[in-house]
């Protein structure tokens, strides 16, 4: 599309040359393309689903957690609907990747609770900082992004009966938004089996973990920075208690906070901001530490 119609989208310097990797130009990042190719006022709700997943994709690389699928599963349709629409506006119906739209099968029943109280189960093994992150994303988009379906498609299952044998064109019918009377919105509504995304922060969402401060203190000084280390610092700071202690709650609310439900310790970043602070200093991060600092 971009090169269709002659736009400039590679990366460059501050010189206007072309940056290049192994020999080869090197393309602006996902985002800015975007931003060339669908600017438009219009094209905000595919922005803001496209910005979703590019975030996302930023916090969760490397990491396996299956239980994802279920939170984002009208994101990522939407995703799918909004490149197919994309193709076919730019490219014509030739360029399209599927002649129709694929549904898939209900294993349970409609009524049958069990199924919905198994995606909540696996929803809630997600990590704190990706659920907090979806909360986010979602309660920062407008309500009329949140409400397109080209940010999140939601699909309502109505079970309907042919007037006579054999007289259905297909087993499941769709029906264009803008053909839904408001009679019809407010059933589907009370029918609505899968809730709107909920705006809900989670408590211990700014919460780090101590392999989190590691890497964040470690990427800003200028001496050897690990879990030992960590350690040493949050028991010479008394931030919080040792392991296995009676009182699990009695932590320095400015750096660490008991997670309960975790069953574990979180940091805060005003805790990364302290150590980064004083240990950039050699005679404090000895006298902390206990050792001498070793550069990196």
């Amino acid at each position: 599309m971009l090169e269709r119609d002659g736009t400039d989208y590679w990366a460059r310097d501050e010189d206007g040359q072309q940056v290049k990797i192994d020999g080869r130009p090197k393309a602006m990042d996902t985002w800015e393309l975007a931003k060339l190719a669908i600017g438009d006022d219009a094209y905000e709700a595919v922005r803001q689903n496209l910005d979703f997943f590019i975030r996302l994709r930023n916090l969760i690389a490397h990491r396996y957690m299956p239980a994802l699928d279920t939170a984002i599963t009208g994101e990522a349709q939407a995703m799918l609907l909004n490149f197919e629409n994309l193709l076919i506006e730019e490219f014509g119906d030739e360029a399209a990747l599927g002649g129709r739209l694929t549904v898939p099968l209900q294993l349970a029943g409609f009524r049958d609770k069990a199924g919905l109280k198994s995606l909540k189960q696996a929803q809630a093994q997600l990590p704190t900082d990706v659920m907090d992150f979806l909360c986010r994303h979602r309660a920062e988009v407008p309500d009329e992004v949140l409400r397109s379906p080209e940010y999140s498609l939601q699909i309502f299952f109505v079970p309907v009966t042919a007037n006579r044998e054999r007289s259905a064109d297909a087993a499941v019918q769709f029906v264009r938004l803008p053909d839904v009377t408001p009679e019809l919105e407010e059933q589907l509504q009370q029918l609505a089996v899968v809730d709107k995304p909920r705006r809900v922060v989670v408590a211990s969402g700014d919460l780090l973990r101590p392999a989190e401060v590691v890497r964040l203190v470690a990427e800003r000084l200028p001496f050897r920075f690990t879990m030992d280390t960590h350690t040493r610092c949050w028991r010479h700071y008394a931030v919080r208690p040792v392991t296995g202690s009676g009182e699990p709650e009695a932590t320095n609310g400015a750096y660490s906070r008991f997670d309960r439900l975790h069953d574990g310790y979180g940091y805060t970043k005003a805790w990364v901001e302290k150590l980064v602070r004083d240990l950039s200093n050699p005679d404090t991060y000895e006298e902390v530490v206990g050792v001498a600092p070793e550069q990196r």
